[in-house]
């Protein structure tokens, strides 16, 4: 398979909303391809009813669905960090129906406020993203397409555009500037990197798939490591942020 990077949801949604959320995902196991057609129209109506539980819990853009020290947050992040939920539940494999739309609603208001008081601390620490640094994001975050018109079909499937993007991802360098500047890592040794390999694997197997030999994918498995490293500082970071703010919720 294409190994591919897991990320916790919160960091996810927080550190890369867009590039993650639209990421595609490689098949862990062999490419397979049925013709059983009853198949194939269990997973379109599977689909369109996925989409139409997101519709269902989204909001009206122009609402202010929080304030985070006096700065109003709308509906129109509100529903971006939704539908970007929603897509890391099913890049995990998980049943999106498990999760009710209560949870789904408090784990987006929380990514919002958490992303908010983070986003906050880095102006106060005069971090810039310059205009270079958001278009090479966005040719990056365009390579994960065939072409200009597969991109275009995904804006209008997700309700976004090029604008939307661009803010999405100037906001992750952001983020990812601030997080380099208040959160360290320690060095990975190799033991780790086995043990967590190990753990890969036994997870991938029990869901018949496979996983690439531990010396093509360590370089990966060192990353994610330092990234739960980081997650664990950032929670306990933005914990001590959210103590000294004034936050409120309105839906």
């Amino acid at each position: 398979m294409k190994f591919k990077k897991y990320l916790f949801l919160f960091i996810a949604v927080m550190m890369a909303m867009t590039l993650v959320a639209y990421s595609k995902v490689g098949n862990a196991g062999p490419s397979e391809e049925s013709d059983n057609s009853e198949v194939v129209q269990v997973e379109v109506a599977d689909d369109e009813e996925q989409q139409s539980k997101e519709e269902a819990q989204e909001v009206d853009e122009r609402a202010i669905v929080a304030k985070v020290n006096d700065e109003e947050v709308k509906g129109k992040k509100y529903n971006a960090v939704l539908r970007s939920i929603h897509s890391q539940i099913e890049q995990k494999g998980e049943a999106s129906a498990q999760e009710s739309g209560q949870e789904l609603k408090k784990q987006a208001l929380e990514t919002i406020v958490h992303q908010t008081l983070l986003l906050q601390q880095a102006k106060e620490a005069e971090i810039k993203v310059s205009a270079a640094e958001i278009e090479e994001g966005y040719a990056l975050f365009a390579k994960q397409f065939a072409d200009e018109k597969e991109m275009l079909k995904e804006f209008e499937d997700k309700n976004v555009d090029e604008e939307t993007i661009k803010e999405q991802i100037a906001e992750s360098i952001m983020f990812k500037k601030y997080q380099d500047k208040v959160v360290s890592t320690k060095e990975i040794t190799d033991k780790e990197i086995q043990d967590y390999y190990h753990q890969l694997v036994v997870e991938a197997k029990d869901q018949g798939k496979i996983i690439q030999p531990l010396e093509e994918v360590k370089k990966e498995i060192r990353e994610l490591i330092e990234q739960e490293q980081q997650y664990k500082q950032l929670v306990a970071h933005i914990e001590k942020l959210k103590k000294s703010a004034k936050i409120e919720v309105n839906i």
